[in-house]
């Protein structure tokens, strides 16, 4: 792929992502969702995010991941369940990944 069909690429993407977030900005008092509707998409979106969440989480691509990134993710959320902040919760998760790495765990 050249650089000017990627570079072309790049731009429709974000000028697209711009336009689907700003139009859900603008529309959302005009479409009024009942509540069923409006807790169906909010269900939906924890869907995705978990589907996105675990798939990250179990494979490197086509392989299945190494135990390393599963006890990370695992110390992450140990430290999401006991409400550490963000960047404590990433850093410890970063950091189980990478200790255990060094030691030679996959």
């Amino acid at each position: 792929m050249s650089t000017t069909a990627f570079l072309t690429a790049l731009a429709v993407l974000a000028v697209g992502t711009y336009a689907l977030r700003a139009g859900g900005l603008l529309l959302r008092d005009r479409l009024p969702l009942s509540p069923g509707t409006d807790e169906t998409l909010n269900r939906a979106v924890a869907v995705l995010l978990a589907g996105v969440l675990v798939s990250t989480t179990l494979f490197d691509g086509t392989e299945p991941a190494g135990t390393a990134r599963l006890a990370g993710v695992a110390a992450g959320g140990l430290c999401t369940l006991a409400r550490l902040p963000l960047a404590a919760a990433l850093l410890t998760a970063a950091g189980c990944t990478a200790a255990l790495r060094l030691l030679g765990i996959d």
